[in-house]
């Protein structure tokens, strides 16, 4: 992960998605099984970090991510694969 590989300890991270948030904080159990092993790996990645702060956004107040996530929707990535941007 580039933030860790660049000597990053604290990290604060935006998702327009509060049920992420939740999940990942332990509040809400991830009951997809399909969606488990991304989970998995988010928590790994949490805890390469010191201290990683999530907070929730409104999407429709942010234009510039709506129109990455709408982007981003389109793009097939293969299971594994990275995407540099």
């Amino acid at each position: 992960m580039m933030a860790h590989e660049a000597g990053i300890q604290q990290l604060k991270a935006y998702r327009d998605s509060q049920l992420i948030i939740r999940q990942i904080m332990g509040v809400y159990e991830v009951q997809k099984e399909e969606l488990k092993v991304y989970h998995q790996e988010a928590c790994e990645m949490i805890a390469l970090f010191e201290k990683v702060d999530l907070e929730h956004f409104i999407r429709s107040h942010n234009n510039r991510a709506d129109g990455l996530a709408k982007l981003a929707s389109l793009v097939v990535i293969p299971f594994g694969g990275m995407v540099l941007i």
